[in-house]
């Protein structure tokens, strides 16, 4: 039975750090059958897809070491002249794997071969790291409705959703992060591609095809001075690497076959025609969709007459798309057609507490501090006291198309479309420039659209275009078989933008004074510009909130130098990552009108408002109780992450293996690039507008 010993020196135990490499390491010892070492024997990994490999030579301890080896299965083979040649055959390699294979050598002739085959799988001893591995077999054979592979990391021991329950759609960010690990907070997470971060904020941005994922390993416990930064667990995704011949998949899953649910016989609205159109005519398209599909290939690179790249140089694609369709049905309130003409008389049957009062009639009361008005002579509105405006908004309330309650509130049903469209790319290409010298390259982009509407017309409706783009370089020289050095750089960009139906509405169709939309633009991006948003009514709103466009870039540099002298496995090296966010909150460039009954309701100021109908009367009277345009800065957002660190994986002796090591970390503080945020304001300088305020 083996011995571990693992020791957490300085920064190690109160960090719980996490693992970022995502390749393999073989080490081991090599004895002769008297068990004295062997000093220069020639180590040799190959992989059996790739015809590729690394080697190593044996120290003064006997002790060899290779690293980076992408995961899969290998061919390892000791030779040294006067021993018969020992081959280990089928040696699985996983994502981060520290696998220990010693080999004893025989006298003999080199032309002779020992070779070990179907022996049972090795056991991982050279690490205490804890954490589950998800093979190629389980990520592309779990049933995943959306298709994303981190939606497994749920499987995980210790690992606990905080997000409910989810379809597994590459659109869904937390399905990596929105976790609790061991009793860490959600959202202290990483999710990492190829040993580099792919996160954006608190979430990972690109969810890879199934089919194109090696396999993953979620840490959720290590401990090794080389790996850091997050609180959480890191799950690290291993993307395929081409082989020497050319293989791939296809897919394609439609629930178009599924039964569908009576709503979406109801109406829907169509954006691009401005209309509604009958759902049962389009039902197998629009109605509860879910399609999913894509393709991966790899192989090696093969230019005809030109470039052969079989057992060097292999490239990998993977294309990945999903539609998803569906309807949520909804009651809403709208004006009534009476009430569209300043009707409000049949409220007043149903109650006297509908009771409108007029504005006009506002005057002080008995009561010191109070005023009060007179009721409107049967809660009818004078159409020459309509305001013009109030006419022009009315249309964007559709009319009722059922009858609703009593005081004729919930009098609109319908299905609203949420529609969400996917697409994934991904490529790498790997280059072996000799056994000493070997690089990868990794691309990838995501596009994710969503659309909801929640009223069939202009007025309402929120769209999320978000779009990312990573890329990953690594680079692995071999100075000597007992020094390394691995330089890599990684890159990760979003840009979300939350924008409407009505972007780019026209402002003067609604009434606004022109000097008023000029001032907006003036001071405002102008893409901000929307349909007014008509809140604080019982009615349905119109209108929607807030939009804003967010740009996330992270760049990450790391270099780790790796040095084996005798029974010594060292490493140190240092990563730094910049995080920078630039954002542009559209707020209330779009004008917003709070409707309230202050001015409408009686026979007090403070008398109980209306269930509805005081509302609606004021935006007819033109009294709304207030409203607000904002003018928004944009902000740029800086902040970086330093770290450094010794390691050393000591082997003692074949069954005692020590880890020591020691990281620094510093996390420096969020700052505004341009110097526009107000923590470091000014106060000695005099304000420009003060003099003319003081006058």
């Amino acid at each position: 039975m083996r011995l571990r010993i693992s020791l957490g020196l300085l920064l190690l135990a109160p960090l719980a750090v996490m693992g970022q490499e995502s390749r393999a390491t073989i080490l081991g010892r090599v004895a002769d059958s008297s068990g004295a070492v062997v000093v220069g024997a020639k180590v040799q990994a190959t992989n059996v897809a790739t015809n590729t490999g690394a080697g190593s030579v044996t120290n003064e301890q006997g002790n060899y070491e290779i690293p980076y080896l992408l995961p899969g299965v290998y061919k390892v083979q000791v030779e040294l002249s006067g021993f018969k040649k020992a081959v280990r055959d089928q040696i699985e390699l996983r994502v981060s794997d520290r696998m220990s294979l010693d080999f004893t050598l025989e006298v003999g002739d080199l032309a002779e071969s020992v070779v070990v085959t179907g022996e049972t799988p090795l056991l991982e001893s050279q690490t205490a790291s804890i954490g589950m591995i998800m093979e190629e077999r389980r990520v592309s054979s779990l049933p995943i409705v959306g298709g994303n592979p981190f939606y497994l990391v749920r499987l995980s021991p210790g690992v606990i959703s905080v997000d409910g329950r989810y379809a597994g759609n590459p659109i869904d960010q937390g399905a990596a992060t929105g976790v609790i690990v061991n009793g860490t907070r959600s959202g202290s997470s990483e999710a990492m591609i190829d040993g580099t971060p792919n996160m954006s904020k608190r979430n990972q941005v690109f969810s890879p095809p199934q089919d194109i994922v090696q396999e993953f390993k979620t840490h959720t416990a290590t401990f090794d001075a080389s790996l850091g930064r997050a609180a959480g667990a890191v799950t690290n995704v291993s993307i395929k690497s081409g082989t020497n011949t050319l293989h791939g998949t296809a897919y394609h899953f439609d629930s178009r076959w599924r039964a569908v649910p009576w709503h979406t016989n109801k109406y829907i609205y169509d954006p691009t025609t401005g209309t509604d159109f009958e759902a049962k005519k389009k039902r197998m398209i629009e109605g509860w969709l879910h399609q999913h599909w894509g393709t991966s290939l790899q192989g090696p690179v093969r230019l005809p007459k030109i470039y052969d790249g079989r057992s060097r140089t292999f490239w990998t694609f993977a294309y990945e798309g999903l539609y998803i369709r569906r309807n949520l049905s909804g009651t809403y309130t709208v004006p009534t057609l009476s009430q569209r003409k300043g009707d409000f008389s049949d409220l007043l049957k149903v109650g006297s507490q509908y009771q409108i009062y007029d504005p006009a009639t506002t005057r002080p009361a008995a009561q010191a501090g109070r005023f009060s008005r007179d009721p409107l002579a049967g809660n009818l509105i004078p159409a020459s006291r309509i305001d013009p405006m109030a006419l022009k908004f009315l249309p964007y309330w559709p009319e009722p198309n059922q009858p609703g309650t009593a005081d004729f509130r919930q009098n609109y049903f319908r299905t609203r479309d949420i529609n969400r469209d996917n697409r994934n790319m991904i490529g790498r290409l790997d280059h072996n420039f000799g056994e000493n010298h070997r690089f990868f390259f990794r691309a990838n982009n995501a596009q994710h659209d969503n659309r909801s509407n929640e009223l069939p017309t202009i007025a309402s409706g929120d769209v999320l275009d978000r779009t990312g783009y990573g890329l990953a370089l690594d680079d692995v020289y071999v100075f000597n078989p007992q020094l390394l050095l691995n330089l890599r750089y990684g890159l990760t960009y979003q840009q979300p933008i939350n924008s409407r139906f009505s972007q780019g509405f026209d402002l003067a169709s609604l009434g606004f004074p022109q000097s008023l939309i000029d001032e907006i633009k003036r001071k405002n991006d102008p893409a901000g510009i929307a349909f007014p948003q008509i809140t604080g009514t019982s009615y349905t709103e119109l209108g929607a909130g807030g939009g804003n466009l967010t740009t996330t870039y992270y760049h990450t540099f790391g270099s780790t130098v790796t040095s084996i002298r005798g029974g010594h496995s060292m490493k140190f090296g240092g990563e730094y990552r910049l995080m920078r966010e630039n954002g542009y909150a559209y707020g209330n460039v779009a004008p917003q009108i709070n409707l309230g009954t202050n001015y409408t309701r009686g026979p007090l100021d403070n008398s109980p408002a209306a269930p509805i109908g005081q509302c609606l009367a004021s935006l007819f009277f033109g009294r709304p109780s207030g409203g607000q345009i904002n003018i928004n800065a944009s902000r740029a957002e800086q902040s970086g992450y330093t770290s450094f660190f010794i390691h050393d994986d000591w082997r003692v002796t074949p069954k005692l293996t020590l880890n020591l090591g020691v990281r620094y970390e510093y996390e420096s503080p969020t700052t505004e690039r341009f110097n526009r945020s107000i923590r470091d304001f000014d106060f000695t300088t005099a304000s420009p507008i003060s003099a003319a305020a003081l006058a």
